[in-house]
Order: structure tokens, then C-alpha cells, then sequence
């Protein structure tokens, strides 16, 4: 809704500036060409008081009661001062709600999508606390999320399925509660359609493993070799009472990256707000004191962004330059238009019916700094979670295995079992870090994907703080 007002806003405030420029503009009476059938486009010829040519165009009205009643009639325009390709009927008007219509629906699309969550958030719920419904025993494993996923899929597959079968269908889920990462199995009870595009929920043990879809065909997690044996989801319940507060020097410099960028990019969007203030103020300067010409375009620049013109200058001579235009393609060659140049540079002028705008500079120089800015913010704010659950959280002893030189695979201690992975680039770690296959950590926070975590060494002094998460290169693993 706030981006629909934004657009009309915007909108309305464009139609008035072309009506307040009509209504400034040249009356002029024009002819109606013999062509016309009697649409909304009306193909009129007018002589331009201010290049004494004779234009013709076609003009949209926009209320019916205005169109001409024949061909060969003569109407009154309304003309555009600085562009004779800018006309309207005399009286005619754009209504501001005339173009609400393209974006009105806009709002239906969230809107939509969230009524369509809400209603499988309430079948889910009802799915799963009803106790008549059949209840399917299957086993289960959980996959890392696709290319561009962010959740984790939970495969499933029948009781008496071999090893290295693949899974029944697979729904993405909310979180993973602890549960094995790829490389092991666990039993799961089922409610609903086991089946691609079916609507279900399952529960491991005393856990609900939530979906946030419905199920779909996927044939990336074979089923495990490997069965859990204690029942999921682990939970430790080691306490330290007394600790230290975390040293997050590793976290710290990988977000100086993160703030360096933002600070090149801060630095960039200003340099273009100055520039682009600095040429408005230079387009104001030439608009007031520059002089008036009348410029005839001949031809379209090759790299699309300007236009060669010639015009007369005040001592007679004729003068070919380059006139700047946001859409070239749009202006008639041979036809001539208002412009200002300057007598110190008259091979560089602008054409009057292109002032300078300032906005679209300013957007994509300032876009850079908003998705630095979206980064950091993120990057901060896991920082601040991850901080949070290292002061409130118990720790619990973990195994860290080194999955590849950016990513510890984060285990239940003294088994094969993982839950998540963290990054860890290699660069920021102490070189006596990775002489072990299995290291002994310590852990605060909940270890499943896209939750806040902490790890310590006492060791060698090394403390983590992070998001989990769940790394694809897990399924390039066999039978770990």
C-alpha cells in the first residue's frame, strides 16, 4: 500500500507538471489530417510559433467529447514551449486516477501470498492435531538447502526402502531441531500425502518438523546407510557457570571486510550526490544566463546517448554540436527545437525539452550503498544474536571435522552425527586449529541451520560467532 501511494504521489505530481506546462505553452491552431478515423490519436499539421516549421505528430485525447467530428476540421492545441513534439487538445486533461490501474494491483501480490500462507500455515496445524488422521512410520534425512534455497529438506522414504534408494518426495522445513545432517537416517511418523505436491507434517521423536511447503519430487539425498541410534533430538545438558565473555576478534575482522565495503560505498554515493548536485547547479546557471537558440537535429550519436544538432549562432555563423537526450530515438531528424548554449563552449548546448535530472544518477549511485548497507545490517545483527546465545545459552561439547578450507562440520561429540556447519575461512585461524581431524569445542545456542551459534577453545583461544548453516558440499560425502 505505502509503494502504491508512493506511485500515485509521484504520478499525480508528473500529471500537474505537464498540465501546468501545457497551460504555458503556445495556442496554435491546427489542422486535422485527412487520415484520421476517428480514435483517440488524432493526426493534426501545426506551424510551431517558436521554429516556424510545420509539425505534424499525433495527439491522444484523452476525453471523448473533445475528438475532432471529421477529418479536415481545424482544433485548437495546446503546444509544449520547448518541445514541439509535445501537444494536447485544447481543455483536455489527464485525470489523476487515470493511471491507477497499472499499479493498483501491486498491493493484491503480498497481500495474496499472504493470505495463501496463513491458510497453509491453519492446514498444517489442523493436519497435525488431528487425531484421526493416518499416520505414516517412514525414515527420513535431512538435505542443505538447494543453490538459491535457504531451508533444508527433509526426504523421505519407506521402512523397507534399500540403502541408496532414493527419497519418496521431500518438503522444505522451518528448522531442523538438532536433527542429522545427510549422512544419517532417522524414523519419523508422517501425517498427510507422502507424495510430490502432497500437503504433510512429520514429528521425530517429541519434535514437530514444521514444512513450509508442500512436498516435491527430489532424488539429491539417496537414503543414508547410517541409522540413529539414540532417540533426536540431542540435547546436552552441560552447564558452565562461570565463563568468560567471548573474544569475537574473528567475527570482528571478517565484518571489517563487510564495513569496508560499506565505507567505499558510502563514499561513492556521496561523490555522486555532490557530482550530481555540482551539474544541476551548472544546468540552472546555463538555463538562466545561456543563450537561446533554435537547433536542428540531424542525427542520432552512434553510442545512443545524445544527438548532433546545428543551429545559427547570434553572429551568423552555423555551429554543429552535441546536445545530451535520455531517449534519442524519440526526436524527429530534421526537425528543429528550443535550446541554450553558452558562448564559451557553442559546440555543447542542451535542448529545452531535456532538462537536467538529477534523480537517476542519485538512485544508482546510491543503490551500491543500500545493498552494502542490507549486508552489513544482516552481518550485524547475526553478530548481536550470535553474542546474545554465548550469554544466556548453555554451552555443550561438540566435534568440529573439517569439511573443506571454509566450513567445520559441527558434530555430537564422540559420533559421526552432524548438525550444522559453520564458516570458518582458513586465513583467520590459528595455524594449530587444523592439526587435528576431530577438535573438541564448545557450543551455546541452538545447533541446526540458519539459527545463532557460538564456539569456544579454551585451548588455543578461539571463539566463533556465527550464523549455522547447512553446506552442500555435505553431499558430495560417502558414508563418513
Amino acid at each position: 500500500m505505502a509503494a502504491v501511494a508512493l506511485l500515485w504521489a509521484w504520478d499525480a505530481h508528473d500529471i500537474r507538471a505537464t498540465e501546468h506546462r501545457f497551460e504555458h505553452g503556445y495556442r496554435v491552431s491546427a489542422l486535422v489530417d485527412a487520415t484520421y478515423d476517428g480514435s483517440d490519436e488524432v493526426p493534426v499539421r501545426y506551424t510551431n510559433p517558436a521554429t516556424a516549421q510545420v509539425v505534424r505528430l499525433d495527439v491522444l485525447v484523452y476525453r471523448s467529447a473533445l475528438r475532432p467530428a471529421s477529418s479536415g476540421g481545424n482544433v485548437e492545441l495546446n503546444v509544449d514551449r520547448n518541445n514541439p513534439d509535445e501537444a494536447r487538445i485544447a481543455g483536455d486533461r489527464v485525470g489523476l486516477t487515470a493511471n491507477v490501474l497499472g499499479y493498483g494491483w501491486l498491493p493484491l501480490v503480498p497481500l495474496v501470498l499472504w493470505v495463501r500462507r496463513l491458510l497453509f500455515i491453519r492446514r498444517i496445524r489442523r493436519l497435525a492435531s488431528d487425531a484421526r488422521m493416518t499416520t505414516y512410520a517412514m525414515t527420513a534425512a535431512i538435505a542443505p538447502p538447494r543453490l538459491l534455497g535457504r531451508r533444508c529438506e527433509l526426504s523421505l522414504y519407506p521402512l523397507d526402502a534399500a540403502d541408496g534408494s532414493p527419497a519418496i518426495c521431500a518438503v522444505s522445513v522451518m528448522t531442523t531441531h538438532g536433527l542429522p545432517l545427510v549422512t544419517h537416517r532417522f524414523p519419523v511418523e508422517v501425517k498427510g500425502s507422502p507424495r510430490p505436491f502432497g500437503r504433510l507434517v512429520a514429528r521425530a521423536g517429541d519434535v514437530v518438523i514444521w514444512p513450509t511447503s508442500r512436498a516435491m519430487s527430489s532424488k539429491r539425498l539417496p537414503k543414508p546407510k547410517r541409522d540413529v541410534q539414540e532417540q533426536p533430538p540431542f540435547r546436552s545438558q552441560v552447564w558452565v557457570p562461570e565463563w568468560r565473555v567471548p573474544n569475537a576478534r574473528w567475527w570482528q575482522s571478517r565484518l571489517a571486510a563487510y564495513l569496508g565495503t560499506l565505507a567505499v560505498a558510502s563514499a561513492l554515493a556521496t561523490a555522486t550526490v555532490a557530482l550530481t548536485l555540482t551539474n544541476r547547479a551548472e544546468a540552472k546557471q546555463l538555463e538562466r544566463s545561456g543563450d537561446r537558440v533554435i537547433a536542428e537535429v540531424l542525427a542520432v550519436i552512434d553510442d545512443g546517448t545524445a544527438l548532433r544538432v546545428r543551429y545559427t549562432a547570434k553572429d551568423g555563423r552555423e555551429v554543429v554540436g552535441a546536445a545530451p537526450a535520455d531517449y534519442p530515438e524519440d526526436y524527429t531528424v530534421g526537425r528543429r527545437y528550443p535550446a541554450v548554449t553558452t558562448p564559451s563552449h557553442p559546440s555543447k548546448l542542451r535542448l529545452s525539452a531535456e532538462p537536467y535530472d538529477p534523480v537517476e544518477p542519485i538512485v544508482f549511485g546510491v543503490i551500491p550503498f543500500l545493498a552494502a548497507a542490507f549486508v552489513v545490517g544482516r552481518r550485524l545483527g547475526w553478530f548481536h544474536r550470535s553474542k546474545f546465545v554465548s550469554r544466556t545459552r548453555p554451552w555443550q561439547p561438540v566435534d568440529a571435522v573439517p569439511l573443506d578450507e571454509h566450513h567445520l562440520m559441527i558434530r555430537r561429540p564422540g559420533s559421526a552425527i552432524t548438525l550444522c556447519t559453520a564458516a570458518v575461512p582458513r586465513t583467520q585461524m590459528p595455524p594449530a586449529f587444523w592439526q587435528h581431524q576431530v577438535l573438541s569445542l564448545q557450543a551455546a545456542g541452538e545447533l541446526a541451520p540458519r539459527c545463532a551459534i557460538a564456539l569456544r577453545d579454551d585451548d588455543v583461544n578461539v571463539v566463533l560467532i556465527g550464523p549455522a548453516g547447512a553446506d552442500r558440499a555435505m553431499l558430495n560425502l560417502s558414508d563418513p
